[in-house]
């Protein structure tokens, strides 16, 4: 994709560090959990990444849930921005599972990935939500709230920030950039990474994926 023809630059952001991902437990929406030590040191980092006019932030965006809040908060100060937040962008509702350590599923996980995997993406997480679900309210969301309203013609691309979770940053690449849903899994995610993609007016375009060196 040609610079010229990219109305907006897009940086997903999978927020910092919590005790429930240092101990590899469930969040999803129904656990509001804050940051801990090294996710507000990793918020400062992300802060950090965007220093300089070259890298100026036009609109922030989080989900409604503190850990997205507390990872954008010192971004919206280094650059005098708002945050608006959104229930839209909230993490995957992951029902039974919230708050339950990943390891005691395994046999239940593994089978319900194999089952996206295989194109089965309508079947959700007992009592919560599944990835097609997701996708519809948070495309839904980016398309009607984020994207509209700009006109890049005789402008530099627009850049906006959406500090979100790692499974919704999985669902909504995943089709953005063509993999389908069933290979949402392949895309990396770790606290503090950076995607940054263009949005053209049509479709989306990777510029960089999974950006961490700011967290070394």
């Amino acid at each position: 994709m040609q610079e010229a023809s990219i109305r907006t630059i897009l940086y997903l952001i999978r927020h910092g560090q919590t005790d429930y991902n240092a101990s590899q437990r469930f969040q999803g929406r129904g656990i509001d959990a804050e940051l801990n030590e090294v996710g507000r040191k990793q918020a400062e980092a992300v802060a950090r990444y965007f220093k300089g006019d070259s890298m100026a932030i036009d609109r922030l965006y989080c989900s409604s849930l503190k850990r997205t809040a507390e990872t954008a908060t010192p971004l919206a100060h280094a650059q005098n921005l708002q945050i608006t937040s959104s229930i839209h962008l909230d993490e995957m509702d992951f029902g039974l599972l919230e708050g339950a350590y990943v390891a005691d599923h395994l046999p239940y996980l593994r089978e319900l990935q194999e089952q996206w995997r295989s194109g089965q993406t309508n079947i959700p997480v007992h009592e919560g939500e599944h990835p097609e679900q997701v996708y519809s309210r948070a495309n839904g969301y980016v398309n009607d709230v984020v994207l509209k309203g700009y006109e890049s013609e005789g402008r530099k691309p627009e850049k906006v920030v959406l500090v979100v979770h790692g499974r919704l940053i999985r669902i909504l690449l995943s089709i953005w950039l063509g993999y389908g849903l069933e290979q949402m899994d392949e895309i990396e995610h770790s606290n503090g990474a950076i995607y940054e993609i263009g949005w053209d007016g049509r479709g989306f375009t990777p510029i960089q994926l999974h950006i961490t060196e700011h967290l070394a």
